[in-house]
């Protein structure tokens, strides 16, 4: 449930990045990247449990 919860959001807010070609396209672009990273950070925090379980019981086989 989690990781589509977070597919769902990248599929909704990216459509296209937009081309940068100014600085001022540049900020646009920064603030837009930082705004999608805290919706994904708040639908992962929901998850935090399951990541959690997740990382205990498989963290000898990720590395």
């Amino acid at each position: 449930r989690g990781k589509q919860q977070v597919i769902d959001i990248l599929k909704k807010d990216v459509k296209t990045l937009m081309q940068v070609s100014t600085i001022t396209d540049a900020k646009k672009l920064d603030y837009f990247l930082i705004q999608l990273l805290k919706k994904v950070g708040d639908v992962l925090g929901r998850q935090t449990r399951v990541i959690h379980i997740f990382a205990k019981k498989y963290a000898n086989q990720l590395t």
